[in-house]
């Protein structure tokens, strides 16, 4: 796309990102608050983890998000290049900031774990108590 042209020193410019989509443009944004995202860990800092969504678009877990247990350092649990699963916390298109939270993300796929359980158990219970309603009790002692 070109950007400039000066006519007296007949030079031009030109830029190639203005062609591409921008990732961050609001009507194409498709990171949503509580929406799940999975991402490679591009930075590690003592404050948090950047995490890559797509090129162009990175989210930070604070290290107060990184686990449900007490992190002291980000260095220890997470290095540059692992793969992680997180919840989207908030979005800031105007300072395209993404903020993220692992600990969020393991307290719902727990919550999910336990439910799923639940209801497989209920389904279980329900499907025995249809077997047992089938089977004819025979007195031995009668023959």
């Amino acid at each position: 796309m070109v950007l400039n042209i000066d006519v007296e020193n007949e030079k031009f410019s030109l830029g190639i990102k203005q062609v591409d989509k921008n990732p961050w443009d609001e009507k194409n944004f498709k990171y949503l608050t509580g929406s799940i995202i999975k991402g490679k860990v591009t930075n590690v800092t003592d404050f948090g983890i950047f995490v890559e969504l797509e090129e162009g678009v990175e989210g930070l877990v604070h290290i107060s998000e990184l686990s449900q247990k007490r992190v002291k350092s980000a260095a220890e649990v997470y290095a540059v290049g692992d793969v992680v699963s997180a919840t989207v916390k908030s979005v800031d298109l105007q300072n395209r900031r993404i903020r993220l939270s692992i600990k969020d993300y393991e307290s719902a796929s727990e919550g999910y774990s336990v439910n799923q359980y639940l209801n497989n158990r209920e389904n279980i219970g329900s499907n025995l108590g249809k077997v047992m309603a089938d089977v004819k009790i025979v007195d031995t002692e009668k023959g």
